[in-house]
């Protein structure tokens, strides 16, 4: 089986050579019998959400080329760290804000 590398090394070769080879060249690419591309277990399925209004406490404050970095974390939610970014560094970082943040549905 191709790697990831040489699969996305010959669709490289192919979008670079495919417009200096003439209309009438016909090209066919066939897999071996009983081949078959399927996509990787385990693969990723989006899950559904809602939006929520939750409080966020400050965990973390600190001052990076002159802008004041406040994160937050936030009560409801899945856990969600919320950063905000001040750019002047005399900036304060309140102790808890109100957020709206995604809470995926189980």
């Amino acid at each position: 089986m191709l790697s990831k590398k040489a699969i996305l090394t010959i669709t490289t070769v192919v979008a670079i050579a495919a417009p200096l080879v003439p209309k009438t060249v016909n090209v066919n690419i066939t897999a071996k019998e009983g081949t078959q591309i399927t996509a990787k277990e385990g693969t990723r399925v989006e899950k559904s959400y809602t939006r929520v209004r939750t409080i966020c406490e400050l965990f973390e404050s600190t001052v990076d080329s002159g802008r004041q970095v406040c994160k937050y974390k936030c009560k409801d939610g899945d856990n969600v760290i919320v950063s905000k970014v001040y750019y002047n560094s005399g900036a304060v970082c309140t102790k808890t804000i109100e957020e709206t943040v995604k809470k995926t549905q189980r």
